[in-house]
Formats: structure tokens, C-alpha cells, sequence
């Protein structure tokens, strides 16, 4: 019976280290945490392609290019110029869309002065909600969201 004792006490003291332990471990600021390779404002310039979801193969209207190359206004500082089509197959006229970066992990966000989102996950692509009229809607149809995905490098 002395030995459940001891063994009761000994099994407790190691429970009570343990869980302390953990506390002060979990309570530490081991500083900044790192933040990945992204695509923010210091990473500039760099470029995206982007399809529009659900286009074909052929639609060249629906691939889309944007290279972050110049500056912009105060409130969207950082400009892009959305070329259509592919270096093989442009289509006629550029857009200049001016952004402001949001945030930076765990996803670069990207917000326009339209309302469009540029969400870019590193390495795992990027999905960019556009505000436009849908393919084939007249110049007074009304404005929505369109989504593309595709990926970004510098």
C-alpha cells in the first residue's frame, strides 16, 4: 500500500511538470512568425495569369494577364495592366486596375478599387473575383462577379 502511495505521488509530480511545461511553452513569443514567400508589395513586380472559371480552351477572352508594373493612386498604390489573351494569342487593348495590398498570410490578399479580390496562396495559385459585366452582356447589363484562378510569379 506504500508503494500505490509513492507511485500515485510520483505519477502526479510528472503530470504537473508536464502540463507547466506546456503552459510556459504555449505562453512564449518566439517573435514574428516567418511569412512565406508571398506576393506583396516588397515582392513586386510580378505577373498573373488567370483564366476565367468555367471558359474552354479556346476562349482567349477568358485568360487574362496581370503584370503589377507601375505605380498608382493613394489609396490603390500598386497598378497592374490586365492584358487578354496569350503571348500567341492577344486579344486587342489593356485595362489598368489599381490595388491595395490587405494582408499577408496566410494568403497575399489583394483588393481593387472596383471591389475585385486577388487572393494569391503562394505556391498554390491564386483566385482573382473580378468585377465585370458577364461575357456576352451588353455595355449597360449589369456588373458581377467573375472569378479566375491561375497562379502568380515573379
Amino acid at each position: 500500500m506504500k508503494d500505490d502511495a509513492r507511485r500515485f505521488v510520483l505519477h502526479a509530480a510528472a503530470f504537473l511538470v508536464v502540463a507547466a511545461v506546456m503552459v510556459v511553452v504555449n505562453s512564449l513569443d518566439f517573435g514574428p512568425t516567418a511569412r512565406p514567400a508571398g506576393h506583396g508589395p516588397e515582392d513586386l513586380p510580378f505577373a498573373c495569369d488567370l483564366t476565367r472559371v468555367g471558359a474552354g480552351p479556346d476562349d482567349m477572352q477568358a485568360r487574362i494577364t496581370l503584370q503589377f508594373d507601375h505605380a498608382g493612386s493613394d489609396a490603390f498604390p500598386h497598378c497592374a495592366t490586365l492584358t487578354r489573351g496569350t503571348a500567341l494569342r492577344p486579344r486587342p487593348g489593356t485595362e489598368t486596375l489599381c490595388f491595395a495590398h490587405r494582408a499577408a498570410t496566410p494568403q497575399d490578399l489583394w483588393v481593387d478599387a472596383a471591389g475585385g479580390q486577388l487572393r494569391i496562396f503562394g505556391t498554390d495559385g491564386a483566385k482573382y473575383v473580378k468585377r465585370e459585366r458577364a461575357p456576352g452582356v451588353d455595355a449597360f447589363g449589369p456588373v458581377s462577379d467573375i472569378t479566375y484562378t491561375g497562379s502568380c510569379g515573379g
